[in-house]
């Protein structure tokens, strides 16, 4: 008998291992296939959530650039527009070129983004207030001459000390000019 017990005892030791074996291995494949399941569908959906957020941010981006160029690009307009309305009206007269220069400092205090406001003439006059990129402001006339007289300009919107002289300038040239008179 004690034999047999013996004989008997490796094969109660393997089905107890196959049974441990039969128990615990689906056991863990399916906690496996459920974590690993889980990991994937979180994935997938952090994946749309960041897609779906960064076309959010994308969209929202876009409408503030919209607005901001519609804004920008909107004062040069109402600047070309009140300057015709007070020709037409005769509040400007194209003949006085000094009341261009004072229309022109009192229109770049109020539009503070535009760097350049000019007039020109078919008979070849120009007028011309710059925002330099130092704060500073110049004057640009011809004043009769056909030369471009360039000036600093004071505190007081008056011209200072002339900077420079480019001559037989041309307005009528110009793209600025011409494309306008086309239309």
């Amino acid at each position: 008998m004690f034999i047999q017990t013996l004989r008997s005892f490796p094969g109660k030791l393997a089905r107890r291992h196959k049974l441990r074996t039969v128990l615990v291995v689906p056991f863990v494949l399916q906690v496996c296939g459920a974590v690993g399941l889980v990991g994937y569908l979180s994935f997938q959906n952090g994946q749309r959530s960041i897609e779906s957020l960064a076309q959010q941010l994308t969209d929202e981006v876009e409408v503030h650039i919209a607005e901001r160029t519609q804004t920008y690009l909107a004062a040069p307009h109402a600047v070309n527009q009140l300057n015709q309305n007070a020709l037409e009206l005769g509040q400007l007269s194209a003949d006085n070129l000094n009341s261009m220069e004072r229309h022109f400092w009192r229109q770049i205090q109020v539009f503070d983004r535009i760097s350049y406001i000019q007039f020109g003439t078919p008979k070849g006059e120009f007028v011309g207030l710059a925002a330099n990129d130092d704060g500073s402001f110049t004057y640009q006339v011809t004043e009769y001459s056909g030369d471009l007289q360039t000036y600093a300009i004071k505190q007081n919107g008056q011209r200072g000390k002339k900077l420079e002289t480019s001559p037989n300038f041309e307005p009528q040239k110009r793209p600025w000019y011409l494309i306008p008179e086309k239309r």
